[in-house]
């Protein structure tokens, strides 16, 4: 991996990575970007999300074209820009068993999930975005799910002795210290 060539600016605090250019200024995220504001401008305001499932399809393809033609990544929430409607209007559908195009819409989130795993596996996705972006878009979780059951032992526990012990306890933790002087 090369060296990132850090210079401070003017101001003292702030540094900018020299080795690559900014990023909203490569000529394929332009490209990219000018591909998605004329698809979201041209949209119009459509009563309903979505025509029909053999259109949903073909924009979806057009997007996946797009991102291919400028190398980037496509996402959730670009997908929605590039349909004119918003992330939860994908996962709404998505998520409705009785949306015509909930099928579509879950293969079509499937891919964008596949496409940033296999950039995470092959060394392009940094793994903490990906991380970030699993568990914020695609439903992923990091966590330990404990169990605890009951004891299975035949012997019946008699409540009354462990309130008695448990008060026992609370008092004798609550005597005062003979050791410190109140001088």
């Amino acid at each position: 991996m090369p060296t990132k060539e850090l210079k401070k600016n003017g101001r003292g605090n702030m540094y900018e990575n020299k080795s690559k250019k900014a990023y909203l200024s490569q000529e394929n995220v332009k490209n990219f970007n000018r591909g998605l504001r004329k698809r979201m401008f041209s949209t119009g305001g459509r009563p309903y999300a979505f025509d029909s499932i053999e259109g949903l399809e073909k924009d979806i393809c057009d997007y996946f074209d797009l991102c291919e033609e400028n190398d980037t990544t496509p996402s959730v929430t670009g997908l929605s820009v590039y349909l004119g409607c918003n992330r939860d209007t994908l996962y709404a559908h998505a998520n409705n068993p009785n949306s015509p195009f909930s099928e579509v819409l879950k293969r079509t989130i499937e891919y964008c999930h596949v496409i940033l795993e296999n950039g995470t596996v092959d060394g392009k996705v940094n793994p903490v975005a990906y991380i970030f972006l699993s568990t914020n878009y695609y439903g992923m979780k990091n966590s330990k799910d404990i169990v605890v059951t009951p004891s299975q032992s035949s012997e019946q526990v008699d409540t009354s002795d462990t309130m008695q012990a448990i008060q026992k306890q609370i008092e004798e933790e609550n005597i005062p210290n003979a050791d410190i002087s109140e001088d």
